[in-house]
C-alpha cells in the first residue's frame, strides 16, 4: 500500500536511502534508470554511453601522480582553487592547486575547479569569485567553477562559537551561492 504523501512532498527512490518524501522544489525529477548505476572496478558508473567518472582533489590528498589517475580510467578532476578560513575567514590558495592543474592537464584530464566557501555575506561570495579568477589568471578550464559551501561542523578544537559560518540558514547560502556564480558569470 502507497504512503500518503503530503501535497508539499514527493515520494522518491533515493539509491541510498530508498523510498523517502522531499520537498516538491519547481523542477523536473531525477530521470535516472537506478538500474543503469553499476560498479565495475571499484567505481560506480551511469551506463548511458555519456557518463564520464572523475575525482575531485585538494591538498588533502598530498601528491598525486596524474597519469595514474588517467590510467585508472578518470575522465576529468575538480581541483580545489582555494578556501575561505573557518574561524578569520581568510582566502587562501589550495596548496597543491599549482602542480595539480599542471600535472592533470599534462596527462590530458579535463580540469575544472571548487571553491570551498565560508562566506557570511554575498560580498564576502563575490570576493571568493574574485579570488577565484585572480588566481586562474585566465587558465583554460573543460568544467565549471564550483561553489561549495559546507556547513561548519564543530569539535573540541573548533567549538560552533569559534566557527563563523555556523549558523547561516539555507536562504543565506543560497544568496551566497547566487552572488558567487553571478561574479563568475559576469566575469
Amino acid at each position: 500500500r502507497q504512503p500518503q504523501v503530503p501535497e508539499n512532498q514527493l515520494l522518491v527512490n533515493d539509491i541510498y536511502e530508498g523510498e523517502r518524501l522531499v520537498p516538491k522544489f519547481d523542477m523536473d525529477l531525477n530521470q535516472y534508470d537506478r538500474d543503469k548505476f553499476v560498479e565495475s572496478n571499484g567505481y560506480i558508473r551511469y551506463e548511458d554511453g555519456k557518463s564520464v567518472l572523475g575525482v575531485d582533489v585538494s591538498e588533502h590528498q598530498g601528491t598525486i601522480d596524474w597519469q595514474a589517475v588517467k590510467n585508472a580510467g578518470m575522465d576529468f578532476v575538480i581541483l580545489r582553487v582555494g578556501y575561505r578560513g573557518m574561524t578569520e575567514g581568510l582566502l587562501n590558495v589550495d596548496a597543491t592547486f599549482e602542480q595539480n592543474y599542471q600535472g592533470a592537464v599534462d596527462a590530458g584530464l579535463k580540469v575544472g575547479v571548487y571553491f570551498f566557501s565560508q562566506a557570511v555575506t554575498e560580498k564576502e561570495a563575490q570576493q571568493e569569485a574574485d579570488f577565484v579568477l585572480e588566481t586562474l589568471n585566465g587558465r583554460d578550464l573543460s568544467y565549471p567553477v564550483v561553489f561549495d559551501w559546507e556547513t561548519p561542523i564543530p569539535s573540541e578544537e573548533l567549538p560552533a562559537e569559534d566557527l563563523r559560518a555556523y549558523n547561516m540558514s539555507g536562504e543565506e547560502v543560497t544568496s551566497f551561492a547566487k552572488a558567487f556564480c553571478q561574479r563568475i558569470e559576469k566575469k
